[in-house]
């Protein structure tokens, strides 16, 4: 199931890629424990989705916010949903449908086989690294090989990843998805041009000389790269803690880019009015 990312920064383990591997992989093994009935069988998936520590499931892959949503899945508890963050409706959602997807040789007679193949033939590939940053260039030189993610898909999940809460992320996630969807209508690149146009307007300092040998500067990184530019100037950006990152999504990526595109909509279309109704 391909390479999981993760870092060791600060003494624990946070994922940088491959949280929705690990929580698809995790609800179905809490759906395969339901139905196993030798005792080793339910050990063996067991430790694979919690630790007991202290007298209580410590899970594997721990998101405070999910837990009590999984917790009552191993438990085969009812969850109430009401007020829940989108992403625990999504989990409890999914684990409904691997009951109405999965075929019924499987669920029944053949789910101590089907239980066997999962842990003793797909596999994950751990990459550890010792900081975030590592992991986060670890994480763009792989998408660089085959069809690789824009620098905007990339910026984004810089930017979304260090948001702290998964609720930060998902109201984070449907600004950025809309404001990109607008500017695609406009012309398949036009994303990235109001990136570029935003960053280099606020923050670029400098410029390379020209001239053979030059090295690149700000206006000219940014130009050509500049997600590796935003994850190398974070402190110079401001971009430290949880919500440094959400306001620079809330606040600059959302002012700076709908300016652009109100100007660039302007320059094809005529609007009514004095040219003071633009500002």
């Amino acid at each position: 199931m391909g390479p999981i990312i993760v870092s060791g920064e600060g003494g624990g383990i946070s994922v940088i890629d491959g949280q929705q591997r690990l929580t698809s992989l995790s609800i179905l093994l809490i759906w395969l424990l339901h139905g196993l009935g030798e005792e080793d069988d339910r050990k063996q998936i067991a430790d694979l989705i919690f630790t007991r520590q202290f007298g209580s499931n410590a899970y594997n892959l721990d998101v405070p916010e999910r837990t009590g949503a999984i917790d009552a899945l191993y438990r085969n508890e009812p969850f109430n949903r009401d007020g829940a963050p989108e992403s625990v409706r999504n989990i409890l959602d999914r684990y409904d449908d691997i009951d109405d997807l999965m075929p019924s040789e499987v669920a029944g007679p053949a789910r101590p086989m089907f239980s066997d193949w999962l842990i003793e033939r797909v596999y994950l590939v751990e990459i550890k690294t010792p900081s975030d940053d590592d992991g986060y260039a670890i994480f763009e030189t792989m998408n660089d090989r085959g069809l690789p993610l824009s620098p905007t898909e990339m910026l984004k999940s810089h930017l979304l990843s260090n948001a702290g809460t998964d609720e930060a992320k998902i109201r984070l996630n449907a600004l950025w998805k809309q404001r990109i969807d607008d500017l695609l209508e406009l012309d398949k690149e036009e994303d990235a041009d109001a990136i570029k146009s935003w960053l280099r307007a606020r923050h670029a300092d400098t410029i390379g000389e020209r001239q053979a040998g030059a090295q690149p500067e700000d206006f000219d990184r940014i130009g050509t790269e500049f997600h590796r530019w935003v994850r190398d100037n974070g402190k110079r950006l401001g971009l430290i803690s949880p919500p440094n990152f959400v306001r620079y999504v809330e606040r600059d990526f959302e002012f700076y880019t709908a300016w652009y595109l109100r100007l660039r909509e302007a320059s094809e279309t005529l609007n009514g009015g004095s040219g003071g109704d633009l500002l």
